[in-house]
């Protein structure tokens, strides 16, 4: 087991109808192709297409992945972060607000970690996510409040 801790056996994350927050790695890792990660991401967001799960971001997510695009001004990858984001009807991309940023503050201060990540934390845990799903280290030694499904534990297990 690696640094998830609890490990990733199939559990509340993979039955029919979870709720999962979904860190930024999982659109980048999908839509780079980036493997061993890709398969498992692809398969993620599929679940969530059909309905199988319901998928969860931060807006702050959404910023991540179109900052490198953006500056490379690559418009077909911000076309197509633009096309996934907007056709995943069972994905809810919620905003930062205050609330949120006063419970992102409480996950920081317990987590000492990044804002950015206590931001998605906190999104996933208001949410009422069953699980966050990212390839963070940090968050996956750390972060105690929900289940953090780390990527790399998750393909060393070849969870689906």
């Amino acid at each position: 087991m690696g640094a998830g801790g609890a490990g990733v056996a199939r559990s509340n994350w993979t039955k029919p109808g979870a709720r999962l927050g979904l860190d930024t790695a999982v659109f980048i890792y999908y839509l780079n192709r980036q493997e061993p990660y890709f398969s498992l991401c692809q398969g993620i967001l599929k679940r969530i297409e059909n309905g199988e799960a319901h998928g969860v971001i931060s807006t702050v997510s959404e910023m991540e992945m179109l900052v490198q695009p953006l500056a490379a001004n690559d418009k077909p990858v911000i076309e197509a972060i633009h096309d996934l984001l907007d056709t995943l009807e069972h994905l809810d991309i919620v905003p930062v607000d205050r609330q949120l940023a006063r419970n992102a503050a409480q996950v920081r201060a317990q987590t000492r970690l990044r804002n950015i990540d206590a931001l998605i934390v906190a999104t996933a845990i208001v949410s009422g996510c069953d699980a966050l799903v990212g390839n963070d280290e940090t968050c996956a030694r750390r972060v105690r409040e929900i289940r953090y499904i780390y990527l790399d534990d998750a393909v060393k297990e070849g969870t689906p």
